[in-house]
């Protein structure tokens, strides 16, 4: 028997931006939406984040990234807030911020667009459970 041992994707960091364009060009094909380029500072945090999933859960994060996003660039806004949260990174000058309820409200509308309006697959993609998805559609009309 041959044996393999294939570090984790957080001690592989320097392969992360090949597995992004990886996963861009076949997901995207799959999916029917290209995205050409990805913003440096997504790049950062990708390459900040401790990948506990591995290259699944990488993988996961451009396939959500594929079907939220809506530009031919991958941005900070197409990454799933927990990314965000464990990799801070200083917004750059000029940057709008925006109310945290507001985009909530906007990545709740995509992932219910994506899905064809099917709130269970909405709350998968969201990565939430369904109650809570329920009840953010009910506190927004609220």
């Amino acid at each position: 028997m041959i044996e393999t041992r294939l570090p984790p994707l957080r001690e592989r960091r320097e392969d992360i931006p090949l597995l992004v364009q990886h996963c861009l060009c076949g997901l995207g094909e799959r999916l029917g939406r290209r995205i050409d380029q990805v913003s440096p500072a997504a790049l950062e945090v990708l390459g900040r984040y401790r990948w506990p999933g591995n290259v699944r859960e990488l993988r996961n994060v451009i396939e959500r990234a594929l079907v939220l996003g809506d530009s031919a660039q991958l941005e900070l806004d197409d990454l799933p807030p927990e990314l965000l949260h464990a990799a801070p990174i200083t917004p750059t000058p000029g940057a709008a911020v925006r109310p945290l309820v507001e985009l909530e409200r906007e990545t709740i509308a995509a992932a219910l667009t994506a899905t064809g309006g099917n709130r269970a697959r909405a709350a998968a993609l969201l990565g939430i459970d369904r109650t809570t998805l329920y009840r953010k559609l009910k506190d927004a009309l609220a």
